[in-house]
């Protein structure tokens, strides 16, 4: 398998697409595999499986075609809506309340970047594997608590939404108030060692001053001694 997918050289959001799309295969292998008499869910084995390893890279394709389109839908929406938002209003959607702060972290923007990508894959896959998996659960549970279950993946799936909204609308702030001059996107690292340089001249300065006082002092009391 490792020869198939080289994991090793696949980027973060790229394992999470191939998660998603095992997720949505696995759903619909075992769906179909269960509709057949010849076959039990616990004899199936989904790695050595050519059918499904196809199934997946399928799934895996159709995942991301549907998060591409779902993105450029949700970014044209969120744009637009922040044209009626001010400077000030822009930077609050990032936490920044003081006007004097013009910068954001890099490893911050890429985090919010993953994290919108990771929401949108966990969204897409419930929603492609929903009917599958309502199919094999009610095999072994109730319909009530089928009805329960399926509430509850709603409830979680609008939640999941605005979460997506919200990472979303943090990553295109931070590249609108880039693009007007009023951000800059730093690397963190580097950041903090120009900060604790800093930090150590002033400290440096303020020891030799208080040294200086100090033969100053000594000088002034051997002059009226």
């Amino acid at each position: 398998m490792n020869s198939l997918i080289p994991i090793g050289t696949l980027k973060r959001d790229e394992i999470y697409s191939f998660i998603g799309g095992f997720f949505i295969a696995s759903s619909w292998y075992l769906y179909f595999a269960n509709l057949s008499s010849d076959i039990t869910i616990s004899s199936i084995d989904l790695v050595t499986n050519p059918i499904f390893f196809i199934s997946w890279l399928i799934s895996t394709a159709l995942l991301f075609t549907i998060q591409l389109f779902a993105t450029f839908i949700v970014a044209q929406a969120i744009k637009y809506w922040l044209k009626s938002k001010n400077q000030m209003e822009r930077k609050k959607i990032l936490g920044l309340q003081d006007p004097v702060e013009d910068f954001i972290f890099v490893e911050f923007v890429n985090e919010v970047k993953y994290g919108a990508h990771l929401v949108g894959i966990i969204i897409i896959s419930i929603a492609l594997s929903f009917f599958p998996l309502y199919k094999l659960s009610s095999s072994f549970i109730t319909q009530n608590t089928s009805l329960l279950i399926l509430f509850l993946i709603i409830l979680a799936l609008i939640w999941l939404l605005f979460i997506l909204i919200k990472f979303w609308k943090m990553f295109i702030v931070v590249y609108l108030l880039k693009a007007d001059g009023s951000l800059e996107i730093i690397d963190q690292n580097t950041y903090a060692q120009e900060r604790a340089s800093y930090i150590a001249k002033v400290a440096n300065e303020r020891s030799k001053q208080k040294v200086q006082d100090y033969f100053a002092q000594q000088e002034h009391s051997q002059i009226k001694n």
